[in-house]
């Protein structure tokens, strides 16, 4: 009896617990699934752009150290410029004592002046060579007559000849006109055909008679004038022979020639001399730094400057000496130099970029330059990245050279930038925050939200934006993700909580 009383009591149990286990995923159904905490936002399309941030400071493309030409070295007399100031190209930064400078070319003209006067006098007779090429020139402007005079009687003699065929030609044409307006015809159509032709026969006839002549009159004048061409250069050598028929020593007319081209080298030297005791701007820039020192020898004056690219210069052109290697992110030395010009209208920033991020940097890439106590953006381009790295603080970089375009005019050398090279464009391309993404291995999900729920779901990806990523599949526009909490937050529908990232 017991035992029955038990069964029975273990069958009612078991149909309680199964009526209670129904009810309860009844209401489990009816309830909202949890959603993950977080911000949700929307697949867009756009234009996904990716960038490299660095830090760095303007400086001029080249500076150029001058300093006084070849043998224009002396005492220094005045210095017309001071450090900071603008100055244009051939603009005057010193001068030095030109008196020695200007006695030498004193002496030059007055030597060359003598040379000149014995190579006149010895040049009053002329030498056999010459007179051989007199007589050559006077022979070969006679054979030119004798060969024009050739052309104008071939020319009239196939005028005449011309003539008479063509007067022959138009002759035959009108008597077959004659003949064929005589003649008598089976039909006034075979007729009028007959005489229509001869017609058109006579007049291409004279046509060509007239075209002829014409040609031949052409012939005739161009020959006629080739006649009198040659007759006046005749006359003219003829005239030449006459004026230069007086003998030489041509000993003595060469070695005269040399003292002439000697002392001409020799004054053209004096006056360059005396043009570099003033130095000049050799390109329009700022005054970097002046070692001239007025009342101190101007060799004994030195300086050097740092720079990307630089250059020395000397003379009072200015013209270019030798010139240094650029480099971003180094500098190299000038050599010595009286007063140091900085190219400030043409700027550029040098900036150290990490290398996680100097593979993303090509050559070329546009950048945007922000100087902030300016309060000032330019645009520019990657034009040199350095091929070896440096290292500060332990953190490995490499130099990148952005040059700047013209709005940089009114920047100062040593101006610290904030420098954003545009890596990578993606113009209407499907992109979510970055933030949105997980990654797990090679693979990458976000947590996409529909119809109340959320579900995880695997995406490919392209451009890695600054801000978003492309996403190439796996998603469409408007679809809705979640951007989750980093950290525990509760969810909606009474649930428990849940770790955020989904």
């Amino acid at each position: 009896m017991n035992r029955r009383r038990i069964a029975v009591n273990g069958v009612i149990v078991l149909a309680l617990a199964g009526v209670g286990a129904g009810t309860y995923a009844s209401l489990a159904a009816t309830r909202p699934v949890p959603l993950t905490a977080g911000q949700v936002v929307a697949v867009t399309r756009g234009t996904v752009v990716a960038t490299v941030t660095a830090s760095g400071n303007a400086e001029a493309r080249s500076t150029v150290a001058q300093s006084m030409g070849s043998g224009a070295s002396g005492t220094v007399e005045k210095i017309y410029v001071h450090t900071g100031q603008r100055v244009t190209k051939g603009q005057r930064l010193l001068v030095v004592d030109d008196g020695d400078a200007r006695d030498a070319v004193d002496n030059a003209e007055s030597d060359l002046r003598s040379a000149q006067a014995q190579l006149q006098t010895a040049t009053r007779g002329r030498t056999l060579a010459e007179q051989q090429q007199d007589q050559a020139s006077v022979a070969s402007a006679e054979t030119s007559v004798k060969n024009a005079r050739t052309s104008l009687d071939g020319a009239e003699d196939t005028a005449d000849l011309d003539a008479k065929q063509q007067d022959q030609l138009v002759h035959r044409a009108k008597e077959a006109l004659d003949d064929a307006e005589d003649a008598t015809y089976a039909t006034d159509d075979a007729k009028d055909s007959a005489v229509t032709q001869a017609e058109t026969s006579y007049l291409q006839a004279k046509q060509g008679r007239d075209a002829t002549k014409l040609k031949d009159r052409q012939s005739v004048a161009s020959a006629k004038g080739q006649v009198s061409s040659a007759q006046r250069t005749l006359a003219s050598q003829q005239a030449t022979v006459a004026v230069n028929d007086q003998p030489a020593d041509p000993d003595t007319v060469a070695s005269a020639q040399t003292a002439v081209d000697k002392d001409e080298v020799a004054l053209e030297r004096a006056k360059a001399t005396l043009a570099a005791t003033t130095l000049r701007a050799s390109l329009a820039g700022t005054v970097g730094t002046i070692s001239a020192v007025q009342g101190q020898s101007s060799s004994g004056s030195s300086g050097s400057s740092g720079s990307t690219s630089t250059s020395s210069t000397s003379g009072s052109t200015g013209s270019t000496g030798s010139t240094g290697s650029s480099s971003a992110g180094s500098s190299s030395s000038s050599g010595a130099g009286l007063v140091e010009i900085v190219d400030a209208a043409h700027l550029q920033v040098t900036a150290d970029v990490a290398e996680a991020d100097i593979v993303k940097v090509k050559d070329g890439q546009p950048a945007t330059v922000v100087f902030a106590a300016s309060n000032k953006t330019v645009q520019g381009k990657v034009s040199a990245i350095d091929t070896t790295s440096t290292v500060t603080n332990n953190v490995v970089e490499y130099g990148v050279t952005i040059t700047l375009d013209a709005s940089a005019a009114s920047l100062r050398v040593g101006q610290t930038a904030t420098v954003t090279v545009t890596t990578g464009t993606r113009q209407d391309a499907l992109s979510v925050p970055t933030s949105a993404l997980t990654k797990a291995g090679d693979r990458y999900t976000v947590l996409r939200r529909a119809n109340g729920a959320d579900s995880t779901v695997e995406v490919q990806t392209g451009l890695v934006g600054t801000t978003d990523t492309e996403i190439t599949s796996g998603l469409a526009e408007g679809d809705q993700v979640v951007i989750a909490l980093t950290t525990a937050a509760t969810t909606t529908g009474g649930g428990g909580p849940r770790r955020g990232g989904g």
